[in-house]
């Protein structure tokens, strides 16, 4: 009987799912990365930041937890993406052949 008394109680650590694992390792500063917003953007205009969770993040370094660093270099990609579909050319592949048929060239905005 004295033997059951004397062990001592394991504590279990429950299993976190990977979510709560990554907010875990946000609270440590040492998992915490640099994210770089632009000083400009594609079109050689000054960027106007990011904004994330009432929170703006202007053009320069962040030193941020990992999952908001991931949050925010995704909204950068995503941003030099859709600047990056305006500037190519949107010509219809078909309208092109259609115009080449007629021995045409497919009419371009000359500003692009």
């Amino acid at each position: 009987m004295a033997d059951t008394i004397s062990k001592a109680v394991e504590v279990v650590k429950p299993v976190l799912n990977a979510t709560q694992q990554r907010v875990e390792d946000a609270k440590d500063k040492a998992n915490w990365e640099w994210v770089v917003v632009p000083e400009n953007d594609l079109f050689g205009k000054p960027h106007k930041g990011i904004n994330h969770n009432f929170q703006q993040y202007a053009p320069g370094r962040h030193f941020l937890d990992p999952v908001t660093a991931e949050q925010i270099r995704t909204s950068v990609e995503n941003g030099l993406r859709s600047e990056m579909r305006v500037m190519q050319p949107q010509t219809d592949p078909r309208y092109k052949a259609i115009m080449e048929k007629m021995g045409r060239t497919p009419a371009t905005n000359p500003n692009f």
